[in-house]
């Protein structure tokens, strides 16, 4: 069945971020040329940004072919994309475009999250030292979990699966004092399970975050 063009409310992106991604409490604001964007804060540097092709002033997008909607990995310090490989930033409006502006997220918030120092240092306008890049580890499934030199680390998939639960718990239990540390824990749980694999920031973070609120796994 082909892609059709809908009419996209304000209303209905602010039910959008309200559903899916409220933990990470999205920001509101009319942008230079009078566009309504919201960002979705990954750090105090970094943020997803959505460029909604709806004009300030009006409660509904664009007319079908004048714009689509955009979403991209975006310094706030330094007021520029900075990831234009972790997937296409432009979503259609067309029917299902809430999944596919979910998945463009997504993208991002995993990005972000596997390789945090490194779009850190990015995003504060840094230079990064010489031949740092992002290390993306293979994806594996093991009877036991392991390590490999870099630190990063590959689970079995029980533990795969306790992680999961214990992060899960965690923001349960937590979730309205959370905020946005919600959202990122959440997605380290959903990670570690379609991933196979944390980087060794991402091990980290998850173990301070159980150690901190006495969970365990």
């Amino acid at each position: 069945m082909p892609q059709q063009y809908v009419e996209i409310t304000k209303q209905d992106f602010e039910k959008f971020f309200k559903v899916r991604y409220r933990a990470y409490r999205p920001k509101e604001f009319i942008q230079e040329r009078s566009e309504i964007v919201y960002d979705i804060p990954l750090s105090t540097n970094v943020v997803v940004r959505i460029y909604s092709s709806i004009a300030k002033g009006s409660n509904i997008g664009r007319g079908s072919g004048e714009d689509a909607i955009r979403a991209l990995m975006f310094s706030v310090t330094v007021n520029r994309p900075i990831n234009k490989k972790a997937g296409n930033s432009i979503v259609k409006r067309t029917n299902g475009w809430k999944d596919n502006l979910s998945d463009r997220i997504d993208s991002f918030v995993e990005e972000y999250h596997s390789h945090q120092d490194f779009y850190e240092t990015i995003a504060e306008g840094k230079q990064l030292p010489p031949k740092q890049q992002p290390v993306k580890p293979a994806i594996t499934d093991l009877r036991e979990s392991r390590y490999d030199e870099a630190g990063n680390y590959f689970p079995s998939l029980e533990d795969a699966k306790k992680y999961n639960a214990a992060l899960q718990a965690l923001v349960d239990q937590h979730g309205q004092s959370l905020g946005g540390y919600g959202g990122f824990l959440l997605s380290l749980a959903q990670w570690i399970v379609n991933k196979k694999t944390w980087s060794k920031k991402q091990k980290e973070n998850a173990d301070n975050a159980l150690k901190k609120f006495r969970i365990t796994i």
